[in-house]
């Protein structure tokens, strides 16, 4: 059995960047990921009390339970628990969209199917797990942040309709809670990741790139799409197509 963890970054209103990503794996190495993150979390580092859960998010800004930690700390436990990630045998998966170049390239056509940028996210990370689907007769079985399930509906009711539905037939979708699932507290971390990198292509004077972005790229199986302008109406080109002969009229 294969499994799938996908939790966003930069949904909020004002981001000019969205992501949707996780990790694909087999469900033993996430038992193992779950065994070591719980550990983690029971002992984060040296002198810190228990963690509920890890939020990348709330560690790099010093908020809620990495209030009180210093700089260092927060960049030694950020390094523990992606290092956690780096020793399972499991894909790092996210799509980075940049959010003005996707409304540049997209008509209200377009979105009236495609749904909002981060919905275009979510289907990119669909569409990576179709292609698995498609050259393996396993099931996956994928659990996404409860948080976005809404959106997560609205694009997987859009894929049923236009992709293949033996595609579906092999692949089981459920919405947890980040704090419940530790395989989406790790998905968590590679799209908080992933939402930094995609500020530094637009900013790299002021958004370096982190060395555990680094880190997590070179890992086995790592599939990181950002998707400018070029590459948005690329993929607008046969979806189109697509649509034109679906609906029976031309789509622009």
């Amino acid at each position: 059995m294969l499994e799938g963890y996908f939790d966003d970054s930069g949904t909020h209103n004002d981001s000019k960047v969205v992501v949707w990503g996780g990790l694909i794996g087999r469900a033993e190495e996430f038992e193992k990921l779950d065994q070591n993150w719980r550990a983690q979390l029971l002992a984060p580092i040296p002198s810190k009390p228990p963690l509920e859960k890890f939020s990348l998010a709330q560690c790099v800004n010093a908020w809620d339970e990495f209030e009180s930690y210093t700089p260092a700390e927060r960049d030694l436990v950020r390094r523990n628990f992606r290092d956690l990630i780096i020793d399972v045998d499991i894909a790092p998966l996210a799509h980075i969209v940049m959010v003005e170049d996707y409304y540049a390239a997209t008509s209200p056509v377009d979105r009236e199917y495609l749904g909002e940028a981060q919905n275009f996210a979510f289907s990119g990370c669909l569409n990576s797990l179709y292609q698995l689907i498609q050259s393996s007769d396993e099931r996956i079985s994928c659990h996404f942040d409860q948080g976005q399930l809404g959106a997560g509906r609205e694009a997987i009711l859009a894929a049923e309709k236009f992709h293949s539905p033996e595609i579906f037939r092999t692949l089981s979708v459920s919405f947890s809670s980040v704090t419940a699932l530790t395989g989406l507290q790790a998905a968590d971390t590679i799209a908080y990741e992933a939402y930094q990198y995609g500020y530094h292509l637009i900013r790299p004077d002021t958004h370096p790139i982190s060395p555990h972005f680094k880190d997590l790229t070179t890992h086995h199986g790592a599939l990181f799409f950002s998707l400018h302008r070029e590459e948005i109406e690329a993929f607008l080109i046969p979806w189109r197509q697509l649509m034109s002969q679906v609906m029976g009229r031309p789509i622009k």
